[in-house]
């Protein structure tokens, strides 16, 4: 059984961008992608507020994916993987897949290396 206040504990807070959210009903998903796909560019200049942006955007759908897979190394994996995404931004090319993929595939590959 899962212990709901350390859960609750490691959860991300309600998001200070309430327009970026991608839980957003009210934006359509290319729009989303469009958004993402400019903040991962801007990350790539050294933007970190893009970063922060990004990772308000995100990081509930990112923490739930981790908290799925591998929920005992979730806290550190959702550092690992927007520590990542950082480091990684300049590779991303919009021609070559969404911002959503990329990010997946940022997640999926930290989930992968971890032991």
């Amino acid at each position: 059984m899962i212990d709901r206040e350390a859960y609750m504990s490691e959860t991300p807070r309600r998001k200070r961008h309430p327009e970026i959210n991608l839980l957003t009903a009210s934006a359509a998903p290319a729009l989303q992608d469009e958004m993402l796909s400019g903040l991962l560019l801007a990350c790539s200049g050294g933007d970190l507020a893009a970063l922060a942006r990004l990772y308000d955007a995100t990081s509930v759908q990112v923490f739930g994916l981790i908290r799925r897979m591998r929920p005992e190394r979730a806290p550190e994996l959702m550092i690992a993987t927007y520590l990542q995404t950082w480091r990684r931004c300049a590779n991303y090319d919009p021609a070559q897949s969404t911002a959503s993929v990329w990010i997946l595939s940022v997640v999926l590959h930290q989930i992968a290396d971890c032991p």
